[in-house]
Order: structure tokens, then sequence, then C-alpha cells
């Protein structure tokens, strides 16, 4: 089983919390997340597939837009983690987060992400915003996101996405992969989770310096 966990300095409701007292400004938080006493939430998730396609229309239900609605939390300071078992699976920090409890959605300013394959970390990516689905813990990086691995690769793209059920990361934008003194482009990739095994959608381009 998997469980969250949130870190926060400081909350803002910009609905209804304003100034209660802790007891009850915990309640509400736990209320609008949804993830149970002490910010715990179990769950269970199928198989791994390893290198398969993304889940149609995932990318499109994560880039929903929430510009329009009233964020029901602001969290400033972000530390979130997610385990199964006592493996760490990923590690979230960011500047700050709204969360918008009808679309079950966090959305992140100043993300960084770091994914762990076997309690050790793997890949960690930093972008200027982020999201994740809080029902099935899937997520984006947006905005000049560069991605290192703990092979030493350097990926930079415009926006990643993670698929947490099959451990998944995945673009269609322009990507730039860059090892030594080879830089490798394309268009559109699949990955697993350390960059090891990639799969390009097409414009391949390798560059020995």
């Amino acid at each position: 089983m998997f469980c969250a966990i949130f870190e926060i300095a400081e909350i803002s409701n910009l609905r209804s919390i304003e100034r209660e007292a802790k007891p009850a400004l915990m309640k509400n938080l736990l209320k609008c997340l949804g993830w149970g006493a002490l910010l715990l939430m179990a769950y269970k998730i199928g198989s791994l597939a390893f290198l398969a396609s993304p889940s149609n229309g995932k990318e499109a239900t994560l880039n929903a837009s929430t510009t329009t609605a009233v964020a029901d939390l602001v969290i400033k300071g972000l530390h979130l983690t997610e385990t199964s078992g006592d493996k760490l699976l990923w590690e979230i920090e960011a500047d700050s987060a709204r969360v918008y409890q009808q679309q079950q959605v966090a959305r992140f300013r100043n993300i960084r992400l770091t994914l762990y394959e076997e309690r050790a970390p793997v890949l960690k990516v930093q972008g200027d915003n982020g999201r994740l689905d809080m029902q099935g813990r899937d997520m984006v990086v947006k905005g000049n996101v560069i991605a290192r691995s703990q092979a030493g690769l350097i990926f930079e793209t415009n926006s990643l996405n993670w698929e947490n059920k099959k451990r998944l990361l995945y673009t269609s934008d322009p990507v730039k992969i860059t090892k030594v003194n080879i830089i490798i482009r394309g268009v559109g990739l699949v990955a697993d989770v350390g960059l090891e095994k990639l799969k390009f959608n097409n414009g391949i381009t390798t560059i020995i310096n």
C-alpha cells in the first residue's frame, strides 16, 4: 500500500479557512484533501507495464484548466512524499501549491520532483509549474523542464508527464538529451523512470562533439 504525507509550512484557505483554531484548520485541510487522518491515504495499484503506451486521455485530463476555479487551499513551502511499505517512490518539493477539491488536483509553483527505484533516487526533475492528480497520482511538470538521471543524462523539454501506475515518463514536446559529448534531439518520448530505456516518436538527430 502507498502513503502520501504533507509537510506544510503555511496554509491559507481561499474560501473559508481564515483565522480558525488549529484543530479546526487541520479538520478542514483533511476534508479538502480527502486523504484521511494524519494526511495519509492508502490505495492499491495495478501491475507495472514497462515502456507501454501512456493511457489514452491521461495527458488531456492532467492539463484540464483550473484557472477559473478558486483554490480550496493554498500551501506555502510544500514537501510531499509517497511510499510503498518502507520504500520511497517519489518526492515533491515546491514553493507553493493550490489544492482544488472538486477537480481532485493540486497545482505547484517551482516544482522539484525526485523519482526513486530500490530506495535510491534515479531521476530529479524541476520545472516552473506542476500538477498532481490526487486520485491516480499522475503528474505533469511544465515550463523549462530539466531532468537529471543517476546515470548522468540531462533531459530538457517543455513538459514531462509521469504516469504513476505504469511508472512511465512521456512527452509530446521536442526533447534534448545530453550525456558528456553526445546530444540527442527528438520529438515526443516515452521512457522508464531512470531514462535507461527511451522510445522517441520521431525527428531523432544525434550530435557528437
